[in-house]
């Protein structure tokens, strides 16, 4: 099952973009019947393992994991080209059963998170249906809550990282917004350091790509990341550390537009966290590189 799977995926991924769109194309063109004996092989793979698991009753091992991981990878190299095109329907609503039935085994909503973010990191959401890109946001949220098994929070979290561009337009309502960052919030606060961290780099990428958007939210993350570099794993804090060296980054970039004339956008968030390295030595032996070139 894996070698096939492998196989698929060697056939249909490349890391550069003209290749890739090349074998894009000739997968488009495959005759129906083809490509539906194909996704339905891809299909297998997940379902026979979840069925594996199941009748084993035991607790996933390394090499399984593999097999998982490997199966996410080929269901969302193919379903990267076809949801846009509503070529596989059944796709996202096995993905979706997966992630919230009691009767999957763990694995397996493990792999079907993954499988979900990887999508998210290659599909335009201008290609994918608003509703579409509201159900998969909002399953993968659904796999960070707090009384999931922690191999599931992780992978949503994961998924989570690698959606974040993609669910740009849910970040332009409130509401929708608020309900990302809680579960980013929350995550910080996992009983895994794994878990931790990978929430911490997300807080980090929605800074990069939202700062003018994290304003309501600054309180919030200022508290945690501080609390993280001073007390949690080195991991941890250096992830919260990442999230405080982004909103720099992108501050030093509004310096320049300053300089430049242009004030549209207003430098927030900096000079808060720079008082309280000021009269805390042990948080600013830790600060991350260029915070003076913001002071």
């Amino acid at each position: 099952m894996q070698i096939n799977t492998c196989r698929f995926l060697f056939n249909f991924s490349a890391q550069d973009e003209s290749i890739r769109e090349g074998k894009v194309n000739k997968w488009v063109q495959c005759a129906p019947q083809l490509k539906d004996n194909i996704r339905a092989a891809v299909s297998d793979n997940l379902s026979a393992f979840n069925a594996f698991l199941i009748n084993c009753c035991s607790a996933v091992s390394s090499p399984v994991h593999v097999v998982a991981h490997t199966a996410a990878q080929a269901l969302a190299a193919f379903g990267a080209v076809d949801i846009p095109r509503n070529e596989w329907p059944s796709l996202l609503s096995a993905l979706f059963h997966n992630i919230s039935s009691a009767e999957v085994h763990e694995g397996c909503k493990t792999a079907s998170l993954e499988a979900l973010g990887y999508m998210c990191e290659v599909m335009d959401p201008d290609e994918v249906e608003p509703s579409v890109v509201n159900h998969i946001l909002s399953s993968i949220v659904d796999g960070m809550r707090a009384d999931r098994r922690n191999d599931i929070r992780l992978a949503a979290v994961k998924a989570l990282n690698n959606s974040l561009n993609f669910t740009s337009q849910n970040f332009e309502v409130a509401a929708e917004r608020d309900t990302i960052m809680r579960a980013i919030c929350e995550a910080t606060q996992g009983s895994d350091v794994k878990i931790r961290e990978t929430a911490f780099e997300c807080a980090a990428t929605v800074a990069n790509l939202y700062y003018d958007k994290i304003q309501p939210y600054i309180e919030t993350l200022f508290n945690l990341s501080t609390t993280a570099i001073r007390s949690d794993d080195a991991t941890v804090g250096m992830q919260a550390i990442e999230f405080w060296n982004t909103i720099c980054d992108e501050e030093i970039d509004i310096i320049q537009d300053h300089e430049d004339g242009d004030n549209s956008r207003p430098m927030l968030y900096s000079m808060r966290l720079g008082a309280a390295i000021a009269s805390n030595w042990r948080l600013r032996m830790k600060w991350p590189r260029g915070f003076s070139m913001v002071l």
